[in-house]
């Protein structure tokens, strides 16, 4: 577990569409400060749940990155840590899936906005149309998603293997803090 946040930064959860609505409610940032709250800002295009089918960015890494550090932004002007803030691409929200690979490749430059970077990639339909997988065969390319995310600069993981999740994090770990 050394190196990879310790426990606690690797949780099983279940996906909550009202997450991505949240940085719109006036009172929302405030009161995550006043409480010492940590708060996840996540890129969508459209709200959640609505059809994007055909999403178009003229540079997604760069219009990501706009995003999450306006709404960081907002976030610490409201009292809010840096290091409570979550930064999150959003894969497959509002972005084809040649997209959301090119956001996952391009973690070091989110990672580098200087935020805590949680990745959502856990089964998504971009892995599934990598290698025409149903969603219940995705776990292995979740793994190597992951993997990557990781090399990247990713400390969350979104994951619905948890243990699994936790032993690529840890060998990573254990690798990238390896001496030469």
């Amino acid at each position: 577990m050394a190196g990879f946040g310790g426990p606690g930064r690797l949780r099983r959860r279940g996906g909550d569409g009202q997450r991505h609505q949240r940085f719109a409610d006036p009172d929302y940032l405030g009161v995550a400060a006043e409480a010492g709250a940590s708060v996840v800002a996540t890129h969508i295009r459209l709200g959640p749940r609505l059809p994007d089918p055909e999403p178009h960015y003229d540079d997604v890494v760069a219009e990501v990155c706009d995003f999450l550090v306006e709404r960081a932004g907002r976030a610490e002007a409201a009292g809010i840590a840096p290091e409570r803030i979550v930064v999150d691409a959003g894969l497959d929200l509002g972005k084809t899936a040649e997209q959301s690979l090119r956001l996952l490749r391009e973690s070091p430059s989110l990672a580098a906005l200087g935020y805590p970077l949680l990745l959502s990639a856990s089964h998504k339909p971009f892995l599934g149309a990598l290698l025409d997988l149903d969603v219940g065969d995705r776990q292995t390319a979740t793994v190597a998603a992951h993997a990557v995310g990781v090399v990247g600069g990713c400390r969350i993981l979104r994951t619905h293997d948890a243990r699994a999740t936790r032993r690529v994090a840890d060998v990573l770990a254990a690798i990238l803090a390896a001496r030469p």
